[in-house]
């Protein structure tokens, strides 16, 4: 079971069929609406809240995730539960994924809701097809998943129908971080919906709807929020659900996915935050040796290419020591917005924003640890600052597991880890008062779209040279008062401070891509 996760589904190869151990076996419909009825009083130690849909490319890998994790549970179990709500892709995403006799478990656009249990396995070792019973709300393939309305709904559903001691929000689909050229208004980063597109624009999830559906619940908090997604480890996400969790599990780059079986056993009797934090860091640990480095050309469905597919990570941050980060942040980000250019040489600014660390061209975010110590290589005047963020992020991440292919990329570095990501931006040489941060790779004029905080798009062709964008690419009204310079991360550490004297786009990155 692997999978690549991020945003951009467009660019990623669907899923290979010929996998006939997840192909789905028949069952009886029952037209009855969706009702889990509580066994018993009781709270179990652990209810998983699974939230994602198909993305177009992932449905046939969410069905060996949920059969895998089907194998973990128990009968009657006392431990854990695993409630589930999924969105399956368009008919055409579903065409391209199952083939040679493999059909889906559930229909397209079908919007389920159910508590996944052992006995789905079928007596061949399948899982079994997802009963009409199990479908949510009348709206179905037009149901607006990307709701904070909708996560808070699923949250009370699980709080009631499967009360427990601990409760764990998962979220599985393409993912991108904290980004801002998709949708200004909310910065869509996770779970995309086709269904709900309008003008080219897929509505996904935005990290304000997940904070605002776990506040807006009755549930309030969660034990840990996973991110089963692309680039979720980005320094905007964590400050912006700083209070709503205790713990966030998440990947600063590309993640081809856990196995939920052995994230379930590795649960079992982690009862305590120190046997959660060894029993958590256990799995990672596991995942990243044994699905990333040892994966083998020809298998089954390969997470990506060769060269990006072991470029991953997992780190678990717990989310109390988190908050000293922003402070950090913004004693770093003062020091340096207060630096003469001239202090950094003539190629230090320049050299800190190609090559820090950014080893996937779809992402629009920079690891921010790499990027601090570059700049305070050139200037030595941030070295203080820059040691006490680094710090500060190191202290919060219980652990941070990283392939080999990234251990070798920043082997040659004087700061040998990765941290988590940030938007990075910088000043439009022509309009001073505007910033602008890369929003995607080059066009195929190898031109790099941007979006100006001044609600403008701009093209940086290399040199230095800007030029203006078209309207149809990206939406011209929207400005960054309403989105970047709004986020938690940005009120905390004025960061966009730097974006807007920054004066080194990051051309010519990743530095690693091909190497």
């Amino acid at each position: 079971m692997t999978k690549i996760k991020s945003i951009l589904w467009l660019m990623v190869a669907a899923v290979a069929g010929g996998l006939a151990m997840v192909s789905c076996t028949s069952s009886n419909d029952n037209p009855i609406p969706p009702v889990i009825p509580p066994r018993d009083n009781t709270p179990v130690d652990y209810t998983v809240m699974y939230y994602s849909a198909g993305g177009e490319n992932l449905d046939l890998d969410t069905e060996y995730d949920l059969l895998y994790a089907a194998q973990a549970l128990q009968a009657s179990d006392k431990q854990i539960r695993f409630i589930v709500q999924y969105k399956y892709s368009t008919q055409e995403g579903l065409n391209k994924q199952y083939t040679g006799g493999i059909v889906p478990c559930g229909v397209a656009g079908g919007l389920y809701r159910f508590e996944l249990l052992p006995s789905q396995i079928q007596q061949n070792g399948v899982l079994g097809y997802f009963t009409n019973n199990m479908l949510y709300g009348n709206q179905q393939e037009k149901s607006k998943i990307y709701r904070s309305d909708s996560i808070s709904s699923f949250i009370n559903y699980c709080q009631r129908v499967a009360p427990a001691k601990n409760y764990i929000l998962m979220f599985s689909d393409h993912g991108s971080g904290y980004v801002i050229w998709d949708d200004y208004p909310k910065t869509r980063s996770i779970v995309s919906d086709k269904f709900n597109e309008e003008d080219g624009d897929i509505p996904a999830i935005s990290i304000c709807d997940i904070r605002d559906g776990i506040r807006n619940s009755n549930m309030k908090h969660v034990k840990m929020i996973n991110f089963d997604a692309c680039n979720m480890n980005n320094i905007e996400v964590l400050t912006e659900l700083m209070n709503e969790t205790d713990y966030i599990m998440a990947s600063s780059f590309i993640t081809t996915g856990g196995h939920y079986g052995d994230l379930l056993n590795n649960l079992r009797g982690a009862n305590d935050d120190a046997t959660f934090e060894k029993t958590m860091s256990n799995y990672l640990n596991s995942t990243t040796q044994n699905i990333y480095n040892k994966k083998k050309e020809g298998t089954a469905n390969p997470p990506c290419s060769p060269e990006e597919k072991k470029r991953c990570d997992w780190v678990l941050t717990n989310m109390t020591k988190f908050k000293a980060v922003p402070a950090a942040v913004k004693a770093f980000t003062t020091k340096l917005v207060g630096e003469d250019a001239s202090n950094f040489g003539a190629t230090g600014l320049d050299d800190a924003a190609t090559k820090c660390y950014h080893p996937s061209v779809a992402s629009c975010s920079y690891d921010i640890g790499q990027y601090a110590t570059l700049l305070a290589n050139a200037n030595n005047n941030l070295s203080a600052e820059a040691k006490a963020l680094r710090a500060a992020i190191e202290n919060a991440q219980v652990c941070h597991y990283y392939t080999d292919k990234v251990i070798e990329d920043f082997s040659s570095m004087d700061y040998k880890k990765l941290t988590c990501t940030v938007n990075l931006g910088a000043k439009h040489p022509d309009n001073p008062t505007v910033a602008c941060l890369r929003s995607y790779s080059q066009n195929n004029e190898g031109k790099v779209p941007c979006v100006g905080s001044d609600g403008n798009v701009y093209y940086f062709k290399g040199a230095g040279l800007w030029e203006n964008g078209s309207a149809k690419d990206f939406d011209k009204d929207a400005k960054w008062d309403n989105s970047y310079y709004t986020t938690a991360f940005d009120k905390a550490t004025e960061w966009s401070k730097w974006m807007m004297k920054n004066t080194c786009f990051p051309t010519g990155n990743p530095p690693f891509l091909g190497k």
